[in-house]
C-alpha cells in the first residue's frame, strides 16, 4: 500500500488466509521540504531552505527551475498559510496517517510506515528535529510502526558514529517517563552493556529541571532503580536516558 492507495480509500486487499501479511507505507511528506535540494529530482525540489513548520519569517521564492504550476501554488501556500494548515508542517502528513490507522482499524491488519525521511543535505538542522519529533510523535499516537529512512547516508541519522544534529536522538527516541512510585525494575531488550540514566523532575510544566538519581551500566536487560529522596516529595516524574 502506497500514499496512492491512502488516498484512494480501501483499494488493497490482503489474503484472509495469511494473517503474518501486513502493509507497509512509505511517507516523505511534506515532500518539498522533506526533498529539498535533491538532485535526482530537479528541477522541482531545487528550492532550498524551506523550513519546518511554516511559514516562514520571510518568504521564500521559489527557484527559477521550477515549471509546474502545483509546486509553484505549494510555495505560495507555504508563505502565507498560518502554521495549523500549512503544506510544510503537520497538516502535510496527519491526515494521511490517520487514514492509514482507519485502514488497519477496518481490515484488522498493521500498517508499517516502511520509510520516512528528510534530506539532509540542504535542511537547516533545526527542521530536521522538527520534522523527525513531529511525525514520529504522530505515528506513534496512531499506532503505526515505523522505520526513517536512513542511518548514515543522505537522509542520515548517524554521521561520524553520532546523532546529527545531536536533539535528533530524543526527538525520535524520547525518554521513558514515568510517575511515582519512585522504584522499579525495567526492562529492555538488548540493554546489557549499555548505561541508562533515571532522572526525576517535580513538574512537567513550565521550566523543567532534571535530576539525575541513578545511573547503571547494565550487565543483565533489567535495571533497578529507587528514589533516595522519596520519602521527602509530596510528588515527582521520571524518565529514563539511554547515555551510551
Amino acid at each position: 500500500m502506497d500514499e496512492l492507495s491512502l488516498d484512494n480509500g480501501q483499494g488493497l486487499l490482503l489474503p484472509n488466509n495469511d494473517l503474518n501479511v501486513i502493509a507497509t507505507v512509505h511517507s516523505y511528506d511534506p515532500y518539498y521540504f522533506t526533498h529539498q535540494g535533491a538532485e535526482w529530482a530537479l528541477p522541482d525540489t531545487a528550492t532550498v531552505g524551506v523550513i519546518f513548520p511554516g511559514p516562514p519569517l520571510t518568504p521564500l521564492q521559489p527557484h527559477s527551475s521550477i515549471q509546474h504550476d502545483w509546486v509553484k501554488t505549494w510555495f505560495k501556500e507555504y508563505n502565507a498559510k498560518p502554521t495549523a494548515f500549512n503544506p510544510s508542517s503537520t497538516f502535510a502528513f496527519r491526515g494521511r496517517l490517520l487514514r492509514a490507522k482507519r485502514w488497519a482499524e477496518q481490515w484488522g491488519r498493521p500498517v508499517y510506515v516502511g520509510e520516512f525521511g528528510c534530506y539532509s543535505k540542504s535542511t537547516d538542522p533545526t527542521s530536521r528535529v522538527n520534522y523527525y519529533r513531529d511525525i514520529r510523535a504522530t505515528m506513534d499516537e496512531q499506532g503505526l510502526g515505523w522505520a526513517m529512512w536512513d542511518w548514515k547516508s543522505g537522509f542520515h541519522y548517524i554521521k561520524d558514529g553520532r546523532p546529527d544534529p545531536p536533539e535528533l536522538r530524543e526527538a525520535m527516541f524520547p525518554p521513558i517517563k514515568l510517575r511515582v512510585p519512585a522504584s522499579g525494575t525495567l526492562e529492555f531488550d538488548g540493554a546489557v552493556g549499555k548505561t541508562y540514566v533515571v532522572e526525576r523532575t517535580a513538574s512537567l510544566s513550565g521550566p523543567i529541571n532534571w535530576t539525575a538519581i541513578s545511573t547503571q551500566t547494565l550487565t543483565t536487560p533489567q535495571m533497578a532503580f529507587a528514589d533516595p529522596e522519596a520519602a521527602q516529595l509530596s510528588g515527582a516524574y521520571y524518565r529514563v536516558k539511554w547515555l551510551k
